[in-house]
């Protein structure tokens, strides 16, 4: 039970960070976008 839990949460935490990454991405990439869009 213990080997399960510890998967759980290292499954959680793994797909926590990796939502984080791609916000940051989403993030700089709407920046990137911005001066394309303002120019038009």
């Amino acid at each position: 039970m213990q080997m399960i839990k510890n998967w759980f949460s290292l499954l959680c935490y793994c797909l926590f960070h990796h939502f984080m990454f791609v916000k940051i991405i989403v993030q700089f990439g709407l920046l990137a976008a911005t001066p394309t869009y303002l120019t038009y």
